[in-house]
């Protein structure tokens, strides 16, 4: 009863805005404080929107959501096909124009494949730590380089797609020039719970890169 309340009460934008202001959790929203209503926001690894619609509520901008997953996707165009400033697209982003598997967590059972309480776990990589590379679907991916030159000017990508950053993040350093800023879920790093250890060396390396270029108040991590 309780929980099917909360969900109601999460309908109405003033409930959320306070809860932004009331519950740490939410407070990821000031990463973003850079952006306003005419700054362009693309949200890789959407999910159900979660990020997006913080993004909306405060700072009303125009959002591109890339998700992959069908039942993460289906709920994300409900929450937000009435919204003309909101554009949604049923892809991985990668680096290349194509079809992939997506890998989906060890847990997920395929016979409810549009149940999202695992979805976030979801990649592209199948040696990620807690998927399993038996179950899969097949989805298709876009170049992140063909998006980025879709555009004048980004203000902001956020990024999380579990553990596929690395393939895509040459060509986000490639074109800093046309973004304003990054906040990418680097995996690898030991630091975190469940952490992805074969992805360590990607994450060094990375982490190498963004300081060897004074790229750290460009690129933040999300953690």
């Amino acid at each position: 009863m309780i929980t099917k309340f909360k969900k109601y009460l999460n309908k109405f934008k003033l409930w959320r805005l306070l809860l932004y202001k009331l519950k740490p959790e939410y407070s990821i929203y000031k990463k973003f404080n850079f952006l306003s209503k005419n700054s362009v926001f693309i949200d890789f690894g959407a999910n159900i929107g979660n990020v997006s619609q913080i993004i909306n509520d405060i700072y009303g901008c125009r959002i591109h959501c890339y998700e992959p997953h069908p039942g993460a996707f289906k709920i994300l165009n409900k929450k937000f096909k009435h919204f003309d400033n909101i554009f949604l697209y049923n892809l991985a982003v990668s680096d290349e124009n194509n079809f992939s598997n997506l890998f989906l967590h060890k847990e997920t059972d395929l016979s409810k494949i549009e149940e999202t309480n695992l979805s976030e776990a979801s990649s592209l990589d199948k040696s990620k730590t807690n998927i399993d590379f038996k179950k899969k679907i097949s989805v298709k991916t876009i170049n992140v380089e063909s998006i980025i030159n879709d555009f004048d000017f980004i203000d902001c990508i956020k990024i999380d797609i579990e553990g596929y950053e690395y393939k895509i993040l040459p060509y986000i350093f490639k074109y800093k020039n046309k973004i304003g800023k990054v906040v990418c879920e680097f995996h690898g790093n030991t630091k975190v719970k469940n952490a992805n250890f074969h992805l360590y060396k990607d994450y060094v390396n990375t982490l190498n890169y963004i300081k060897k270029n004074n790229l750290e108040n460009w690129i933040l991590e999300w953690i």
